[in-house]
């Protein structure tokens, strides 16, 4: 977790009742079902973390395709008006938190986005619309593409990073705005920062 805090789950047994390959993992905090999509991308479906229905996302890690998680918070900009609810919460401009993965280095290949709106969001990255260098860092414009949800979310943001130097040096942060369309309650707006930020330089 992004407190740190780390889950333990083992293999418990394998699904024989579907036709495809699903193995089931459990522990007491959490269980999910773990399959392969047709592209053998991973798949983690009914999951239950402390006993409340869960998402997660999974990546496969490579030398040429790091995997980054990035977590942060996002709020709504223009529900300060609403009292109704989506996929039970609140439209309100309270703050709320978000999971992201990167799977390279700068995001040109694919963002996952867990939590925005209350849903989980696969989002494939368009394109880095423009990225510029200084001597600190990248600045890689990036927005979303297509994605899972029911009604569609458009975002748009900047990722700024450096790979370069020790360890301690290296840093990425991002943040940007989201639009999503609700057919209920029309256009609702907002911001969201990653907890993660590089440095300011001049």
């Amino acid at each position: 977790m992004q407190t740190g805090e780390v889950f333990e789950v083992q293999a418990e047994k394998l699904n024989q009742k579907s036709a495809d390959f699903q193995l089931v993992f459990g522990s007491k905090d959490l269980t999910f079902t773990f399959s392969l999509d047709e592209n053998n991308n991973p798949l983690i479906t009914d999951v239950v973390f402390q006993g409340q229905s869960a998402a997660i996302i999974a990546a496969q890690e490579t030398a040429n395709s790091p995997v980054t998680p990035v977590t942060g918070t996002y709020f709504c900009t223009n529900c300060q008006d609403q009292n109704s609810v989506i996929n039970g919460i609140e439209l309100n401009n309270e703050k709320r938190t978000f999971n992201m993965l990167l799977t390279t280095a700068d995001g040109e290949t694919n963002i996952s986005i867990q939590a925005l709106v209350g849903i989980l969001v696969d989002t494939q990255l368009l394109v880095n619309e423009s990225c510029t260098s200084n001597e600190y860092y990248t600045f890689c414009v990036i927005k979303s593409g297509d994605n899972l949800t029911t009604e569609p979310i458009t975002w748009t943001g900047v990722h700024r990073y450096t790979a370069e130097g020790s360890d301690s040096a290296k840093c990425s942060g991002i943040s940007g705005v989201f639009e999503y369309i609700s057919s209920n309650f029309g256009s609702i707006k907002g911001e969201f920062n990653s907890d993660k930020t590089c440095p300011d330089t001049i």
